[in-house]
């Protein structure tokens, strides 16, 4: 696994359930959405793209509304 996506899994909201975002281009330079949808999916989370940030929703047992 590259460093940029370990980076990802070590920021503190990991850890606490929070929420973790990334640009849609940093993404593209270093591996692409398709690796870290991977990465998403094999940790039970769950990801968004809002404009150009990937949302990372840090917490595969907690309730989700979306309000749109």
């Amino acid at each position: 696994m590259s460093a940029w996506i370990n980076d990802i899994w070590r920021a503190g909201q990991v850890n606490k359930g929070g929420i973790v975002r990334r640009n849609v281009h940093t993404v593209a330079q270093n591996g692409g959405a398709d690796v870290l949808e991977r990465e998403v999916r094999a940790r039970g989370f769950h990801m968004a793209r809002i404009g150009e940030q990937y949302l990372i929703m840090c917490d595969p047992n907690g309730p989700m509304q979306i309000i749109c």
